[in-house]
């Protein structure tokens, strides 16, 4: 009897044995583990674009005009205009005419041709920057010098002479000893007085900007 009651036993304890074991052989299933991004510290802010050039608008080409006016002592005198491109074109006219062109880079001569004016006849030379639809206007003023010149031969005033002006190996201007008062541009000049059948070349004569002066030529024989 007591063999019996063992087994029972030994059977009730494997019984529970196995019923704990299934319980504690079950296990919860476990999230998957997430994986997140690691920064340290604040994101990086997007480059900026790189600052681009400016652009200049190209200048065109077209028609354009111009008016050249040329004056004295504030007073306006008739003077030829020539103007000449860079690719060699030239465009010749007159003061207060309006010229006709293309437009570009010229060259400007304006010319006096009025010797009651300015006896020497000189020539203002400039650079003048046309635009495409331009009607521009150019104002040019000549420099001047009044004088008369008294020729002296040894002393002695001679009213018969004359003296000839020269300006950079050139003669430009005759002019009578004793004469009216001339206009004529400034500055030095060498002459050659003709007098008594005979040439006397005089060095230098200096005339001031902007002034009226009696010159005396002084020459001996």
């Amino acid at each position: 009897m007591r063999v019996a009651t063992l087994g029972v036993v030994v059977s009730g304890l494997v019984a529970l044995a196995a019923c704990g074991g299934g319980e504690s052989a079950q296990v919860a299933p476990q999230p998957a583990p997430v994986h997140e991004a690691q920064t340290s510290g604040d994101e990086p802010e997007p480059a900026a674009p790189a600052p681009q050039a400016e652009e200049i608008p190209m200048r065109t080409s077209g028609p354009a005009q111009i008016t050249v006016n040329a004056q004295v002592r504030g007073e306006p005198i008739a003077a030829s205009v020539r103007l000449r491109s860079e690719d060699g074109n030239v465009i010749e006219g007159k003061t207060g005419e309006r010229l006709s062109l293309q437009s570009g880079t010229y060259a400007l001569e304006v010319s006096v041709t009025d010797a009651s004016k300015l006896a020497d006849k000189p020539t203002e030379r400039r650079d003048v920057v046309i635009e495409a639809g331009a009607d521009l206007t150019e104002n040019v003023d000549f420099p001047w010098s009044k004088v008369q010149l008294n020729v002296k031969v040894n002393g002695t005033f001679d009213g018969k002479a004359v003296v000839r002006l020269i300006r950079q190996g050139a003669a430009v201007a005759e002019v009578p000893s004793g004469g009216e008062y001339i206009m004529l541009s400034p500055g030095r000049y060498k002459a050659e007085v003709q007098t008594r059948g005979a040439s006397i070349e005089v060095p230098e004569l200096m005339f001031p900007e902007g002034a009226t002066r009696d010159v005396p030529v002084s020459v001996a024989m």
